[in-house]
């Protein structure tokens, strides 16, 4: 089981942003040599607290990860260009070696309002737009048409290092979304809540065939090495963990790092 830590997540409005990517270099560097990953999440829209886009912050920070995975969550591929994300993911997994990951959202109210498209149209959006980006990655020449879009004979121009692209997971809020991922071929994420509500989403995606990466975002609290192991014996391939909350002092950070890397290590071992 692979253990990531997540990056920018969450500052408030008025936080320099320089100063929350110098914190996003110092917790990436904390997590080099110790961890599998790091994870970025996609926010828009969210004040009052906001996080750096995660595309652009993701390739920016590859040049200090070493060996270190990417995963870039929350791309709202309902409301997104296809053609054009799939080229920005393509662009990230260079810079980052091939080692990169994706977790797609089919899309909030407030971003289909923001976009200018009717939320009823976001799922059928979501499931053309999948067929396109997996197709900008694979084939000579892509042709498709959605709601407020129509692709003729585009030519795609930059494949991921990756043969037919980063691994592609859903984010879940509930079992619909689960038996969705399970249907288009894609990964589950789940959020984890306070009472294991993951698991629920874990059984509807296992039992519409959904055979996938499944992924966990949890707090560091909740990482216990007791609840490792049982993810792990979960089949659960990885853990985003938050570390950090906005303001928090880096010497704690760097501690907190250095503990989770103990827990994962210890259920490795076991």
């Amino acid at each position: 089981m692979r253990i990531a830590v997540v990056l920018s997540d969450g500052h408030r409005t008025g936080v320099d942003p320089d100063a929350a990517l110098a914190a996003d270099l110092a917790l990436l560097a904390a997590a080099r040599d110790r961890l599998d990953g790091v994870t970025l999440r996609h926010g828009w829209g969210t004040a009052p607290r906001w996080n750096p886009q995660a595309l652009t912050t993701g390739a920016y920070l590859s040049a200090t990860a070493g060996q270190l995975a990417v995963t870039v969550r929350g791309l709202p591929l309902g409301v997104r260009n296809p053609i054009e994300l799939a080229e920005q993911l393509a662009t990230v997994d260079h810079a980052w070696g091939g080692r990169s990951r994706a977790g797609l959202a089919i899309g909030t109210p407030a971003e289909c309002a923001g976009h200018g498209i009717d939320p009823a149209h976001a799922a059928d959006r979501f499931t053309e737009g999948l067929r396109l980006l997996r197709s900008m990655w694979t084939d000579d020449t892509v042709r498709g048409t959605g709601p407020g879009y129509v692709f003729d004979e585009v030519r795609p121009t930059l494949r991921p290092v990756q043969p037919g692209g980063p691994p592609l997971s859903l984010t879940a809020k509930d079992g619909t979304d689960a038996e969705t991922a399970a249907r288009l071929g894609l990964g589950l994420h789940a959020e984890r809540g306070p009472d294991g509500e993951w698991a629920d989403l874990v059984a509807r995606y296992r039992s519409a065939g959904g055979s996938g990466e499944l992924s966990l975002t949890m707090g560091f609290d909740a990482t216990g090495t007791g609840e490792l192991a049982r993810l792990a014996a979960a089949g659960v391939d990885q853990v985003d963990v938050r570390v950090r909350a906005p303001g928090t002092d880096p010497a704690l950070v760097m501690s907190t790092v250095d503990e989770l890397a103990a827990r994962g290590e210890s259920v490795r071992q076991a």
